[in-house]
């Protein structure tokens, strides 16, 4: 892949962390503000974690009415690829890229944890290279982990594409990742740049190179 747009959006700062992760892939990235409308040809765009400005409030609610967010949300429905993380999976939902909400962890607190996750959905443009019920370590970090399905839709019509298997102090669903029904569109709770020399690295290679 030539290169990845990094959303920033006012108050983010792990934009780096995913770059410098992708640099040790030998994937290139560019950095888009959020008052871009233009992606500039990049050929997948992600959403770190955390990047919401506006989260204390709801998470990606603001972020979801930026120019950069309504780009990024024509570029998927055109087909791109598009990857939130995190509060930028939030966003995603916002947008109605991806079903479902975020709410507040089950405790009510910030969690900074590892977690084993489960590959239950390697059927679209993300997971392609990770074997069916394949277990993966990786870190999260974040207050609104606890993904709802939306009420007026049957659970079997939800693409999970990871499910936590240990650690799961999160959410009562137990899901860590959903993917549209196009597959090319992906939320997940994880942050796989931060273990980027371990499961997470060989996670964003299969996803981007």
């Amino acid at each position: 892949m030539k290169c990845i747009g990094i959303a920033l959006f006012p108050g983010g700062q792990l934009d780096s962390d995913f770059a410098f992760a992708m640099e040790r892939l030998g994937v290139a990235t560019k950095t888009l503000g959020h008052t871009e409308s233009d992606l500039g040809g990049c050929e997948a765009m992600v959403l770190p974690s955390p990047m919401s400005f506006g989260g204390y409030y709801r998470p990606g609610a603001l972020a979801a009415h930026t120019p950069l967010a309504r780009a990024i949300k024509g570029f998927a429905q055109e087909g791109g690829r598009v990857v939130g993380i995190g509060d930028g999976f939030a966003v995603l939902t916002e947008l109605k890229l991806l079903p479902g909400a975020l709410l507040p962890n089950t405790g009510a607190q910030f969690l900074s944890t590892e977690g084993v996750c489960r590959v239950v959905d390697n059927r679209h443009a993300f997971f392609q290279k990770q074997a069916p019920g394949s277990v993966l370590k990786l870190h999260m970090a974040t207050p609104n982990a606890n993904y709802i399905l939306p009420p007026d839709i049957e659970p079997s019509a939800i693409r999970v594409a990871l499910r936590f298997e240990e650690g799961n102090v999160f959410s009562k669903s137990g899901v860590a990742a959903v993917v549209n029904t196009a597959g090319n569109v992906l939320g997940m709770l994880p942050i796989p740049e931060r273990s980027w020399d371990a499961d997470g690295g060989r996670l964003l290679a299969s996803m981007f190179c």
